[in-house]
């Protein structure tokens, strides 16, 4: 499989998103993330995630999914690595950055982290 350069020169994004206190956050919250008017859902073609089956990250970022917000996809479509994904989702849930953001930001404030 080839990729053009770019695409391994991505931003990691906000470095606290990957924080292990952010990460408890988001479990205790991953059901409001689920059920969140700003969730979308990304509908997947079989020949797509046949492609991507073992490879989440892979399918996220061929999706436009930063790098930062992959694990709390990963979490929230039910899977503990990205090795678990089997290539049969069919619809996975998209996390909305207003939902992350201000998680993030009530994690901040409360830890006192700048």
């Amino acid at each position: 499989m080839t990729f053009p350069v770019s695409f391994l020169q991505e931003s990691a994004g906000n470095t606290n998103i990957y924080s292990k206190g952010f990460r408890n956050l988001i479990e205790n919250h991953l059901n409001y993330l689920k059920t969140s008017s700003y969730t979308r859902p990304l509908v997947l073609d079989s020949h797509i995630e046949y492609k991507y089956k073992g490879d989440f990250n892979g399918l996220l970022q061929a999706n436009g999914i930063t790098q930062d917000y992959r694990w709390i996809t990963m979490r929230m479509n039910g899977l503990s690595s990205p090795l678990d994904y089997n290539g049969a989702l069919g619809v996975i849930l998209i996390p909305g950055k207003t939902d992350i953001n201000s998680l993030l930001s009530k994690f901040l404030n409360t830890t006192g982290i700048q």
